[in-house]
């Protein structure tokens, strides 16, 4: 069997695109690994096969350098409704389904080639733009496999709606009511949360993760995401919550390999005498999130589904309005998160420490809401997909 994992690299706000395939592929090789063949279903096993193209790679040049600029202008409030007006005139249209569709024929028309060369079980797609070429392509015949979407993430826009896919994976119930309302059928939507690497369903319980660490009991414990998808306003935020909170909290931040920056941060620690550690390296961040009381991230950034799947409540600080609000604000009607303004963080964190009954309601709903098995569950919605003929001629070749 063939699965085909499309993403788009459309910046660092569409790196997330990316490490969602990843996430998917590891499952699905982990679902080989558990019904290859000789599985008790001899239907459903086999060799599953797993190909991962980056989307952009096969769009015309001229699209390939503008995409990125107006994915990251469309995010952010201010530039949000032009962006959209101009894409009409210059990339994949937003100012009419009919329009966009001829686009997508125009410049997709590598893609389609690329994918019906590979002739996939099935195909998986993590951005919008490669769904929406894909689906089209198979309603003219020239994609036979079945097309699924995944939304990675917690808000589905206009430019997910596929009213003609196959099957759409979606981060919550009020994302797969947000599909439906616009026209994709609801048998044709799960709600199975967005994958993150399993590294995150592993993590260890608190006290062993502080122990790990070397934790002081005594303390609270604040990690705090920087980096690429992560606050800019950095320095000032860990200096603001070092002195709101004193000796009482410890601060692990998270950060680029940027020397710079780290030292900043590290002058932030010392000017209020606080307790904290900088880090570059991603490889603990499990760990880190297991000892935490509480993840300050941006809204919509990896991060936030990441700490979900570890149980563990969210301070959201806004630096831009627009995609950021609007994923701020779904967490907040779930439970799961205070919203801040980057001024206002360091009082909203202190508040959600020092308030017991606010702090252990919004771990108890975060611990309800995470998702550390979304991969596992795409992984078996996509081999739900596939054709029983794929498995019989896996077992075949594997024979």
């Amino acid at each position: 069997m063939r699965i085909l994992l499309l993403h788009a690299s459309l910046g660092h706000r569409e790196k997330r695109t990316k490490a969602t395939a990843a996430c998917v592929a590891d499952a699905l090789l982990a679902w080989e690994r558990a019904n290859g063949v000789g599985a008790a279903d001899p239907a459903r096993s086999g060799r599953v096969e797993v190909h991962t193209l980056d989307a952009l790679e096969f769009l015309p040049g001229f699209v390939q350098h503008t995409a990125p600029l107006w994915a990251a202008a469309a995010s952010t409030g201010r530039w949000s409704r032009l962006a959209q007006r101009s894409a009409a005139a210059l990339m994949w249209p937003a100012g009419g389904r009919f329009a966009r569709r001829v686009w997508n024929r125009v410049t997709g028309q590598r893609l389609v080639k690329a994918v019906h060369k590979l002739q996939p079980d099935v195909c998986l797609c993590t951005d919008s733009l490669s769904l929406a070429i894909l689906v089209d392509a198979k309603r003219r015949g020239l994609v036979g496999a079945p097309v699924a979407g995944l939304v990675p993430y917690d808000v589905v826009s206009d430019d997910w709606v596929e009213p003609h896919v196959d099957h759409m994976f979606v981060a919550s119930p009020e994302a797969a009511l947000g599909l439906t309302r616009r026209g994709v059928p609801a048998d044709r939507v799960s709600v199975t949360g967005v994958p993150v690497s399993a590294s995150f369903s592993e993590a260890p319980a608190r006290e062993e993760a502080r122990r790990r660490l070397d934790v002081d009991p005594g303390r609270q414990v604040a990690l705090i995401m920087g980096g690429e998808q992560g606050l800019r306003a950095l320095p000032e935020l860990v200096r603001s919550c070092g002195r709101a909170l004193g000796p009482a909290l410890e601060q692990f931040v998270v950060c680029d390999d940027d020397a710079a920056l780290q030292r900043r941060v590290r002058g932030a620690l010392d000017a209020t005498g606080s307790v904290g550690t900088v880090l570059h390296e991603t490889e603990v961040l499990p760990l880190l999130m297991a000892a935490a009381d509480v993840v300050v991230a941006r809204p919509g950034a990896t991060a936030t589904t990441e700490a979900l799947a570890v149980g563990r409540p969210l301070l959201l600080v806004c630096e831009e309005s627009g995609a950021e609000e609007a994923s701020a604000r779904h967490h907040v009607r779930t439970g799961t998160a205070l919203e801040a303004r980057p001024q206002d963080a360091a009082e909203t964190l202190q508040r959600m420490l020092s308030d017991q009954g606010l702090y252990m309601g919004l771990a108890a709903r975060a611990q309800a809401h995470g998702r550390p098995d979304a991969a596992a569950a795409v992984a078996e919605g996509l081999i739900g997909l596939a054709p029983v003929r794929s498995f019989l001629s896996c077992t075949s070749r594997a024979a």
